[in-house]
Order: C-alpha cells, then structure tokens, then sequence
C-alpha cells in the first residue's frame, strides 16, 4: 500500500508563500511527488487533495493555549526536552493559529490525518545536521535551490510518513501534541 504524505510549513497570512511537500511512501522507498510553494488556502487544499494524501504535518499550533499563558502545556514539554519553540502570544501566532486550524478542519472533514509538528525540532531529533542530510539518509536528493519553508515541509512530510509507521516520537499533554522524527543519523 503506498502512503502519501503531505508536510506543510504554513504562513500566517495567504500573501506569503507556504512551502508544500508531497511524498509517496511505499515498501521503504520513499518518493518525492510535490515539492513548491504555494499562497492561497484554496491552492494547498488542492494540491493536497489532488495527492489524495493520508497525512498532513503542519507546521503551526493545532491548538490554542487555554489561558493568557505564553505556552500551552505541550510547549513547555517539548521545551524541556531541549527544543526551542515560539510563544503562542507572539506577535503574529494568532493568525498563524486561527489559519492552521481552519486548514486542519478542512482537511479533516476530506478524511486526512491532521498532526502538529516543529521542523527544526524535528530534524534536531533526528540528529541530522540538515534538510540535505535528512533527505540523503532515505536516497532523496533535494534541489539546491529550495526555500526554507520548503526545506521544514520537507521535514514535516518525512515526519508525517513516520508517524503512520508507528515510529515517530510524540509529545503530549491535555492541550495537544507535536509530533518529532526519530533519531535517523
């Protein structure tokens, strides 16, 4: 059975570009099917559903914080085990939030599997030094010439295809959860 997963590095607003990711997955040989970016909702639901992708990685909270704190209780977790992550009542996070929600909410509501990640935790997890280094170890070359935000969908598309295998690392509390690679190199 192949699985396609998809890794989204979400900008807060539509005017800025989203770096997407679509990766097939079949008998350990990873395929790369999508890899640009993209602005507007419309164009990153049908680019994903186009794929009739299983799995979505976002890079954005999935979740709000239940109070005024800066972090919601999955943030400080995953702070504590040495990642760095924003602030949720940062200047701009909200948007990102509310966008990231609602993309979620859409896809699900198509059957996708939706999941929180944080690229560069992620790939700090994985002991890779870089996006290039994480894609040699599973046979991908990457174009030279990719952006940062298509580097972290890239990041959270492998991340993605690792969590339906069972063998990602998952962070929890009672307010969400981020999803991490494992350690690959």
């Amino acid at each position: 059975m192949v699985v396609f997963s998809a890794g989204l590095d979400l900008s807060g607003k539509q005017e800025n570009p989203s770096g997407l990711v679509v990766l097939g997955f079949d008998n350990s040989r990873i395929d790369l099917l999508f890899l640009g970016s993209l602005f507007k909702d419309s164009e990153i639901l049908e680019k994903i559903l186009e794929y009739r992708v299983n799995i979505v990685a976002i890079d954005a909270p999935l979740t709000k914080q239940s109070s005024s704190q800066h972090f919601r209780r999955v943030d400080l977790k995953i702070k504590k085990m040495g990642f760095n992550v924003l602030p949720l009542t940062w200047r701009g996070m909200n948007i990102l939030v509310e966008r990231a929600i609602s993309i979620a909410e859409k896809l699900r509501s198509s059957g996708v599997l939706v999941i929180e990640t944080h690229p560069l935790s992620s790939l700090k997890s994985s002991s890779c030094r870089s996006v290039y280094e994480l894609a040699g170890k599973h046979g991908l070359n990457l174009p030279s010439s990719i952006s940062k935000h298509e580097g972290d969908a890239f990041i959270a598309g492998l991340t993605g295809i690792y969590y339906y295998l069972g063998r990602a690392v998952v962070v929890r509390d009672v307010d969400g959860e981020i999803v991490l690679l494992p350690r690959i190199c």
